[in-house]
């Protein structure tokens, strides 16, 4: 196989993998936004405030953390600066920090 097939090939599979990972992010935030409304209904008014900010904010920083990571992953692979190592490791430290979040949140 020559070497420019071979580079049409990586690309497709790190194309492949960032939609997927994009997906997946979609799917979990939609998830979380459906029991989100359902928490809300069943829980009272009387809230302790500063724990509920501090927890989601805990709660929020892999999901910010996985949108840097897919958004400067991106960002590499459009400028063609990129190594194809590279980004298939941004796409797969998304996948890793999108599974812990899912498990964190069940």
């Amino acid at each position: 196989m020559n070497i420019p097939m071979m580079d049409l090939i990586m690309i497709v599979i790190t194309i492949i993998i960032t939609i997927g990972s994009f997906l997946f992010m979609t799917y979990l935030i939609f998830k979380y936004l459906k029991i989100k409304k359902q928490v809300e209904v069943i829980r009272e008014v009387s809230i302790n405030l500063p724990k509920t900010l501090k927890s989601n904010m805990i709660k929020n920083s892999f999901l910010i953390i996985l949108l840097l990571g897919f958004y400067f992953g991106n960002t590499v692979y459009c400028r063609r600066t990129y190594n194809i190592s590279n980004i298939i490791y941004c796409n797969m430290l998304g996948r890793n920090i999108s599974i812990h979040y899912y498990n964190e949140r069940n």
